[in-house]
């Protein structure tokens, strides 16, 4: 009884641990990302658009790895992803600029 405690605190905390680590390394990545893209395109908007889209993609991932650590079964969750992302890789010959 006290290791299923235990074993559970520590897989909390080390959870808890991904997501605010996670959260700090997707900022700094994303705004790295968007001041590239604003630095070759001059085109603060689409930086700032594409550093949110670089976020929001890494939260999405940070969150799938801190529920595995709690032993949630993500499976589904990343193919729900991967599904979502078929459809921008099928569009994406037709229009370079598909922001998917």
């Amino acid at each position: 009884m006290l290791d299923t405690v235990i074993g559970f605190i520590l897989n909390t905390v080390l959870a808890l641990a991904i997501l605010i680590i996670g959260r700090f390394i997707a900022r700094h990545v994303s705004a790295r990302v968007g001041s590239a893209v604003e630095k070759s395109n001059d085109d603060v908007t689409l930086g700032k658009f594409v550093a949110s889209l670089t976020y929001v993609a890494l939260i999405a991932f940070i969150i799938i790895a801190a529920m595995g650590q709690l032993g949630t079964e993500t499976a589904s969750l990343v193919a729900i992803l991967a599904a979502a992302g078929l459809p921008c890789r099928v569009l994406w010959p037709i229009s370079p600029l598909a922001l998917c």
